[in-house]
């Protein structure tokens, strides 16, 4: 005699991974929202700033630093009439010198005269904040609120290099990132991100041609 077996359908119940899903799209929401960009924040000038700004840098203070291809980079003092007179190359600090060429560096450095003064500054507020470690963070926070004040108002002296990068089409992220480095080791307060005009284009095609 034979028995008919009974048919077993085979159920699985998705209902747990219903929940599993909500919470993985919770983390991703939540994970999305807090990550930031790591990029860096520049505050450029508005129009009216940035006219402004030219026309001051337009003295024997300012210094105009020039981003080329192949991670060279130039630089002139002065007035951009006086460029084609001017105008010399030099190397990154993070890069090898060639030559007889200067570092940016060292010509930022010398081109400041608040530089000393700055960094005795820094010192003077890193001995103090040393000596406050474990005090009230209130206390802390004067203390750096008081060197963050003299430390800008002595990188903004009458006297100090009012610069003015200017990136061409060929140079790098990089190239503008070491700069921006420059200008933060070698304490210039004064600068400015601008486009390459005409006239720097020209200036610093005739000296290359002419090397």
């Amino acid at each position: 005699m034979k028995t008919k077996q009974k048919k077993m359908n085979a159920r699985v119940d998705f209902t747990p991974m219903v929940d599993m899903m909500m919470l993985l799209v919770t983390f991703f929401m939540l994970c999305t929202t807090l990550a930031k960009p790591q990029t860096m924040e520049i505050a450029m000038p508005t129009n009216k700033t940035e006219d402004k700004n030219r026309s001051q840098v337009d003295t024997k203070e300012a210094v105009t630093i020039l981003l080329d291809e192949n991670d060279r980079v130039f630089y002139y003092k002065g007035k951009p009439a006086d460029a084609a007179q001017n105008i010399r190359e030099v190397y990154y600090l993070s890069k090898e010198a060639t030559g007889d060429l200067k570092s940016l560096h060292e010509v930022l450095k010398k081109a400041n005269p608040a530089y000393e003064k700055a960094e005795k500054i820094r010192k003077e507020y890193e001995g103090r904040l040393n000596a406050a470690v474990g005090a009230a963070k209130g206390q802390q926070d004067a203390i750096k609120a008081e060197f963050d004040e003299k430390f800008n108002e002595a990188k903004a002296e009458k006297g100090t290099p009012q610069v003015l990068i200017k990136p061409c089409d060929g140079s790098t992220y990089d190239n503008l990132i070491e700069v921006l480095d420059e200008m933060s080791l070698c304490n210039i307060g004064k600068y400015v991100i601008v486009p390459i005009d005409d006239g720097d284009k020209a200036t610093l095609d005739n000296y290359k041609a002419t090397k």
